[in-house]
C-alpha cells in the first residue's frame, strides 16, 4: 500500500500517529454514523443484464463476495425484493477449485459459509451449498427464479463469473456492491494515483453511506422450498466442514489450515472486532506498526472472506469511546487504504502483473536490474526461510504458522524479496506466489496492490540506491532501531511452537547475539521522514531512503 507523510513526530522513541502523516490531523472530527436505517443506497445496486423479471417461485441470492449475514446489502435488497414480489429468498453458494487457493483458505471460507447458513436457517431463509462452479449453480436456481441478485467482486475470475451469467440468465441479475463502504465507481472513475488523491473523494462521500444497516425480514420462508438441485451440504452439523472438505475434488491440500489461530465467519469476525475495540483501539494509533506489540485488528482475513463489512467496523470504532488517533487510523487504513486497493484492481486489468506498474518504477527498476546485490537466493530458500536475514526469516515463519503477517513486517518482506530475485519480475511474481499461498488474506486487492507497492505503485520516487533505483528501499538496521526485533523473533518461535499468548520481551532483554546482529545490520541508505504502507496495509517511517522532489506529470 502506498507511502504517507509525516507532518510531525510524536515523542522520541515513540511511533507516528496516523493524525500526524499525509492523511491530516482531524479526518474524523466531521465523520458521524448516520441514522440507522433498512434502505440499500441506490449507488450500490446496477443491473448486469437487460431481462425481465419473470414469475418464479423465489427471488435467488447468490452469495460469491460477501458471505456474512450482518450489514451485507446483497442480502438486504434480496429480501426487500423477495417480500415486494411476495416470495421466498433463496441463497446459494457454489464451491470450487479458485486459483491459488488451498485447505487453508477453504477451512477458513467454510467456516464462514456455514455461520452464515445457520443464520439464515433462523431467518427462515435456505442457503444451497454445493460443490460446483459458482455461476452454473446460480444459473441453474435461476431457472426457477423471478431475479437473481448478487454481491460484488473486483477481481477478475470475480468479474467473468458475474459476465459468464448475466450473459446466461433469462431473468435479471442485479449487483449489489457490498464490500466496500463507498462503492468504488461512486469514488472514481479511473484508476487511482495515490491515497492521496483518492482520500479526499473517499472521505466526502463517507457520510452518505456510514450507518447502521437495520436488517430486513423475509415474510416467506424458503426453508422447505423444493429445488431442481439436489445432493447440497448441510455445513452447520458437526463434522460437516471435515467431511464436505474430504470429498472436494481439486483441492490443494499443501497448506495446513489455521484454525487455531484464526476461525472464519461472521460471529467470529464480529468477537474480532469488539476484542479490538476493547482492548487495542486505545494503541492502535500510535502502535499499530509495532510488529510485537499485537495492536492491529487483524480483520483483513474477514474483510477477505467478506466475513464482516468495513461499515460495520467503521461504525463500530466511530461509535466506540477510543481515542481519536485510533478512529482516524482506523477509518485511514480500513477504509481510504483498503479501497485505494479495490479501486487498483478494479480499474487495472492487469492488477497482477509487473507490467501494471507506473513507468518510472519499470524504468528505474530496469536501470539497475544487473546492480550487483549482497545475498541473491532462490525461491526455495525464500519458502523456507532460509536467508541470512533472521528479521525476514521470522515474518516469513509468521505466515507460514498462523496465516498472517505483522503488517509493517509484511512491507519489509516485499522489499528484502525485490532486492535478493534474480530478476524484479521473477520477485513479483515469487512475492504473488508466497503472499497468496500461505496469507488468510491472499488473492485479495489488497495484497496485489500491496505488492505493486513494493515496486513503486501508489509510490513516488526515492533517492536513488542499489538494485532499487528510485523506488522506496527499507534495510534491516531501520527494523531494528525502531522496533523491538529480537521481541519480534522470539514471538514468532513461540508460535510455532503453538504457543497462543506470547511472552514477548523488552528490547533491554535481547539476546547478546541479537544485539550484535542488529550491530551488523547493513545501513539504510538514509532517514526519510516519510512512511509508507506496506504489502498488507500499513506504514512504515524512517529507514528508507529519503525521498525526491516529485517529478511534475
Amino acid at each position: 500500500m502506498p507511502p504517507k507523510r509525516a507532518a510531525k513526530r510524536v515523542s522520541a522513541g515513540s511511533r507516528q500517529v496516523v493524525a500526524a502523516v499525509e492523511a491530516g490531523k482531524g479526518v474524523t472530527s466531521k465523520l458521524k454514523v448516520g441514522a440507522p436505517t433498512q434502505q440499500v443506497e441506490p449507488e450500490r445496486v446496477r443491473t448486469l443484464n437487460d431481462k425481465p423479471e419473470a414469475a418464479g417461485k423465489y427471488v435467488l441470492y447468490w452469495v460469491q463476495a460477501a458471505v456474512r449475514w450482518s450489514y451485507n446489502h446483497a442480502l438486504q435488497y434480496g429480501k426487500q425484493e423477495a417480500n415486494r414480489l411476495g416470495l421466498p429468498l433463496l441463497c446459494c453458494f457454489g464451491v470450487t477449485p479458485y486459483p491459488e487457493a488451498n485447505l487453508r483458505h477453504y477451512r477458513f471460507l467454510l467456516e464462514g459459509v456455514a455461520d452464515l447458513q445457520a443464520h439464515l436457517k433462523a431467518e427462515k431463509i435456505r442457503l444451497v451449498v454445493k460443490q460446483m462452479p459458482p455461476s452454473k449453480l446460480a444459473a441453474a436456481l435461476a431457472t426457477d427464479a423471478a431475479l437473481v441478485v448478487t454481491d460484488m467482486g473486483y477481481l477478475r475470475i470475480q468479474r467473468q463469473w458475474r459476465s459468464s451469467l448475466a450473459a446466461a440468465l433469462k431473468v435479471r441479475l442485479v449487483q449489489v456492491e457490498t464490500c466496500a463502504a463507498v462503492p468504488v465507481e461512486t469514488v472514481s472513475s479511473k484508476r487511482e494515483f495515490a491515497a492521496r488523491t483518492i482520500r479526499p473523494k473517499i472521505m466526502k462521500l463517507l457520510p452518505r453511506f456510514l450507518h447502521r444497516l437495520t436488517p430486513a425480514s423475509v415474510a416467506k420462508s424458503s426453508l422447505g422450498l423444493r429445488i431442481r438441485l439436489g445432493g447440497d451440504a448441510d455445513l452447520t452439523q458437526r463434522g460437516a466442514i471435515d467431511k464436505f472438505l474430504a470429498g472436494f475434488k481439486g483441492l490443494d491440500r499443501s497448506v495446513p489450515s489455521v484454525s487455531q489461530w484464526f476461525e472464519g465467519g461472521a460471529t467470529a469476525a464480529g468477537k474480532q472486532l469488539q476484542e479490538f475495540i476493547d482492548n487495542r483501539l486505545g494503541f492502535y494509533g500510535e502502535h499499530r506498526n509495532d510488529p510485537d506489540k499485537l495492536y492491529s485488528s487483524d480483520l483483513s482475513p474477514y474483510y477477505h472472506y467478506g466475513h464482516v463489512s468495513p461499515v460495520q467496523a467503521a461504525v463500530a470504532v466511530m461509535e466506540s469511546a477510543g481515542p481519536k488517533t485510533g478512529k482516524e487510523g482506523f477509518v485511514e487504513e480500513s477504509i481510504v487504504r483498503r479501497e485505494l486497493s479495490l479501486n487498483f484492481c478494479h480499474f487495472e486489468e492487469k492488477y497482477d502483473d509487473f507490467s501494471c506498474l507506473p513507468s518510472w518504477a519499470q524504468k528505474t527498476l530496469k536501470d539497475h536490474m544487473k546492480d550487483k546485490r549482497e545475498h541473491q537466493y532462490t525461491l526455495k530458500q525464500l519458502e523456507d526461510g532460509k536467508t541470512d536475514d533472521e528479521v525476514w526469516n521470522a515474518a516469513q515463519k509468521h505466515m507460514v504458522v498462523t496465516g498472517k503477517m505483522a503488517n509493517y513486517m509484511r512491507m519489509y518482506w516485499g522489499k528484502k524479496v525485490l532486492e535478493w530475485a534474480p530478476s524484479h519480475q521473477l520477485a513479483y511474481k515469487w512475492l504473488l506466489y508466497l503472499n497468496n499461498k500461505y496469507e488468510l488474506d491472499g488473492r485479495d486487492p489488497n495484497s496485489f496492490a500491496g505488492v505493486a507497492w513494493v515496486f513503486g505503485n501508489h509510490d513516488r520516487p526515492w533517492q536513488k540506491t542499489p538494485a532499487f533505483g528510485m523506488v522506496r528501499y527499507m534495510g534491516q538496521r531501520g527494523m531494528y532501531s525502531k522496533f523491538n526485533m529480537p521481541g519480534y523473533i522470539s514471538m514468532v518461535e513461540q508460535y510455532a511452537q503453538g504457543v497462543r499468548k506470547p511472552v514477548v520481551a523488552d528490547k533491554k532483554g535481547a539476546s547478546a547475539a541479537a544485539k550484535a546482529s542488529a550491530k551488523k545490520a547493513p545501513a539504510s541508505a538514509g532517514r526519510g521522514r516519510g512512511s509508507a504502507a506496506g504489502v498488507g496495509k500499513r506504514k512504515a517511517s524512517g529507514g528508507s531512503a529519503p525521498p525526491m522532489k516529485r517529478a511534475r506529470k
